[in-house]
């Protein structure tokens, strides 16, 4: 369940068996999707936080509980700009994240983008690095990692 005040939505599960609720996302962002996982153990949460800026939040769902499971280490895009780009950085435009796909009931596809403008020039470099994730319980593994070709 996803409910607004103002420009911001907060997110809740809810229980409905037993009626607990538990607050998943309480800063607010400007929009959520879901993904769940084929077994419906697993959901991963795209949050819009900013026009400039998106987030995954990965849980596990067991016997009416919830957990957040923390994502892997090195998932942002910008530890795979170039070396030119990364000495020459600016400002980063746009970084983010999101769920792609469920590969099967324990392992997901999240991609990671950044646009980075170069200080004192027009030019700037787009990044997209895919990450296939493993869930095991509370735990996330990266287990494959490749880049986007053509970005």
């Amino acid at each position: 369940m996803f409910y607004g005040e103002g420009k911001l939505v907060r997110g809740i599960f809810a229980h409905i068996a037993t009626g607990a609720t538990a607050t998943i996302y309480p800063g607010g962002a400007r929009s959520f999707s879901v993904l769940w996982s084929p077994d419906s153990h697993y959901v991963a949460l795209d949050a819009d936080r900013t026009k400039y800026r998106s987030e995954v939040k990965l849980f596990r769902i067991e016997h009416g509980k919830i957990a957040e499971i923390a994502l892997p280490p090195n998932m942002d895009a910008r530890n795979y700009l170039s070396a030119d780009t990364k000495e020459h950085l600016g400002s980063l435009s746009f970084e983010g994240m999101r769920a792609k796909r469920w590969i099967d009931n324990s392992k997901i596809e999240i991609v990671s983008e950044t646009l980075a403008n170069l200080l004192e020039s027009p030019k700037g470099e787009y990044v997209v690095q895919h990450f296939i994730i493993e869930l095991s319980g509370g735990e996330a593994k990266m287990i494959k990692t490749y880049a986007e070709k053509g970005a």
